[in-house]
């Protein structure tokens, strides 16, 4: 499985945060877990988790999440999304994102 980094969007609450999965694989995947996190003062700041559900191969889905209001206007993230955050070997995608004002 690979994701993409969010889409993440004001909502009365906090956030909305959609993200896209894909199964680049030649079978199909198992459920996996689905956590995004950033790093702030050296300590791990969690977001969010979900989960996705098993896909077949080429199949995409689009995680929809929210979370509370951990970001600030126009200040920039170094986000990690993770897939399967206990195994040993995780998929991690690592970027810079600013939420949508």
């Amino acid at each position: 499985l690979s994701a993409r980094l969010p889409e993440i969007t004001p909502n009365a609450n906090g956030f909305n945060l959609k993200v896209e999965v894909q199964n680049f694989g030649q079978v199909s995947s198992k459920t996996a877990v689905l956590k995004i996190v950033y790093n702030k003062d050296e300590k791990e700041v969690e977001v969010t988790t979900g989960k996705i559900s098993g896909l077949k191969p080429w199949q995409t889905a689009i995680i929809d999440l929210k979370c509370g209001k951990l970001f600030n206007k126009g200040t920039e993230y170094n986000l990690i999304v993770i897939i399967n955050p206990d195994d040993k070997n995780p998929v991690k995608l690592h970027g810079k994102i600013t939420p949508v004002k």
